[in-house]
């Protein structure tokens, strides 16, 4: 398979800084999601100032209104912000999702980005707190990532469709060693893959990393990418309960809060009628704290009633599920 990659993928290299203390930070948003990027780059150069910071867009052909959100983000906080504009044609042979291909860009870091080391975020994400600490997470030369667990890690069908018997990361946050990922060509891998399994597979490039960097991924703390399920009643978390103490404790303080999970699910995503997610006000916070980021991220406003027949349902939701339990 002809993935695109390496001497034949049409992407420029931009000139980067070389300074030891700098932070990459990588989005892969699109259309959609772009807007919950730009709330994500705020909240981290909110709780991040004092540091040295670099943020790359990778886009499938930005619009004007994507360039000038990036654009007045970068000017008010004084960063550095480069869109990386990434030819479709690289993921066209990719099945494809119900919200297109931006998350295979992902794949794309080690070839656009000239570092050593890039922390990558999904755009769905809000940063809470400082991110020096994870991103001076060591990793080996023997070591391609540093993630956190996947919320459903120890579900079997997740293992037992991607052929793994290794702890299943989430790929919202990856603390990424690039000079692994060249060295070892793991983008190439992945995609391959991706293109032997077809539609047969599960969360797409997410399982592709899973198994191809099966037992070499270095696990750090859930609060690093502290995901939707985790605030929701435990008795329904696939994960294995010596996991629960440390999560509940993460959950006091996140660092990364990932907004991920099926948008049906009843604690929703912030930006979406009838959220219940217990940081949804910080979304709010920072989306709303200038004016050309909310006008491309509005939020829902709900009114009394809606919230109190939606907390009622959730109620009787919860004390059905623990009559149920004691039967």
């Amino acid at each position: 398979m002809n993935s695109g990659f390496a001497d034949t993928c049409p992407i420029s290299k931009p000139t980067f800084s070389t300074l030891d203390k700098l932070m990459d930070i990588v989005f892969c948003p699109d259309n959609n999601y772009f807007p919950h990027c730009a709330v994500c780059i705020t909240s981290i150069c909110e709780n991040n100032r004092g540091e040295d910071l670099h943020f790359f867009v990778l886009f499938h052909q930005p619009g004007e209104l994507v360039r000038s959100t990036f654009s007045q983000l970068a000017r008010t906080y004084n960063v550095p912000i480069d869109i990386v504009p990434i030819e479709p044609s690289l993921c066209a042979t990719f099945p494809t999702l119900a919200n297109g291909t931006a998350t295979y860009h992902r794949l794309y870091i080690p070839e656009v980005i000239d570092a050593d080391k890039a922390l990558y975020l999904d755009s769905d994400t809000i940063v809470l707190g400082n991110l020096r600490e994870l991103y001076d997470t060591p990793l080996d030369a023997d070591t391609p990532c540093a993630m956190v667990v996947d919320q459903n890690a120890d579900w079997p069908f997740l293992k037992n469709i991607i052929h793994t018997h290794g702890t299943y990361f989430n790929a919202g946050m990856m603390l990424m060693n690039l000079v692994y990922w060249r060295q070892h060509q793991v983008s190439q891998r992945i995609f391959e893959y991706i293109s032997s399994r077809g539609q047969d597979q599960i969360m797409h490039d997410q399982g592709g990393i899973n198994h191809v960097l099966e037992n070499r991924i270095k696990e750090v703390s859930y609060k690093y990418n502290y995901q939707a399920n985790w605030f929701t009643n435990s008795t329904y978390w696939m994960l294995d309960r010596s996991r629960f103490e440390e999560i509940y404790a993460c959950g006091n303080n996140p660092v990364v809060v990932h907004f991920c999970g099926d948008p049906s699910y009843a604690i929703g995503r912030p930006w979406l009628q009838g959220c219940q997610h217990p940081l949804r006000h910080e979304y709010v916070h920072y989306a709303g704290l200038h004016d050309f980021v909310s006008q491309v991220a509005p939020i829902h406003r709900y009114t009394l009633s809606y919230k109190i027949l939606k907390r009622l349902s959730i109620t009787i939701n919860k004390m059905s599920a623990k009559a149920q339990r004691y039967k």
